[in-house]
């Protein structure tokens, strides 16, 4: 923005001396046009120029690892990459394949751990309601016990589980979960 402000300020100068070259001699009708056009153009950049200071964008955080959890805690996706695309993944299924909904099908899924719900029953037993996000979409996810301990927003998880039918929808009942990072 900088860049373009002082281009502007030089492009303003210019102008500036052609209208003062304009005005040192007579003027036919052709050159008082123009000389008008300078005129209403130098004023418009003027008070381009003088309007308030510009707004400053914060620096981008030269670190990978910052910029995706700025980037999800303020927008709630990611834009500039993904950290999927930073960590060395085993071979699995994709959510895709949560979402095909294959009932009573046991499934390994790699991804990112968000919206955690991390909560404890009427019995005193952990459970886990959380969104698993891979590169092709997300799928819902529940855990229970030991593996609902593990459970945290940002994780990057290896999980193992089977897909039940839940109002129609098909969620990845966790009985297995190795978190791969944090992020």
């Amino acid at each position: 923005m900088t860049d373009f402000i002082v281009e502007r300020r030089q492009d303003l100068e210019k102008l500036k001396a052609e209208i003062v070259k304009l005005e040192s001699g007579p003027l036919d009708a052709k050159e008082a046009k123009a000389l008008a056009r300078k005129r209403k153009k130098v004023a418009e950049w003027d008070a381009f120029l003088a309007s308030p200071p510009w707004p400053r964008f914060p620096e981008l955080p030269d670190d990978i690892r910052e910029r995706l959890i700025g980037e999800r805690e303020e927008l709630r996706f990611y834009i500039s990459s993904h950290p999927l695309n930073h960590v060395q993944l085993p071979k699995s299924e994709t959510t895709a394949h949560v979402r095909e909904g294959r009932a009573g099908g046991w499934l390994s899924v790699s991804g990112v751990v968000s919206d955690a719900d991390v909560a404890t029953s009427r019995r005193g037993s952990l459970w886990a309601r959380f969104t698993l996000e891979d590169l092709e979409g997300t799928c819902p996810a529940i855990a229970f016990g030991d593996v609902a301990r593990d459970v945290v927003d940002g994780a990057v998880v290896t999980v193992r589980g089977v897909v039940e039918t839940r109002d129609e929808s098909p969620v990845l009942k966790v009985t297995n979960m190795k978190t791969l990072e944090r992020w």
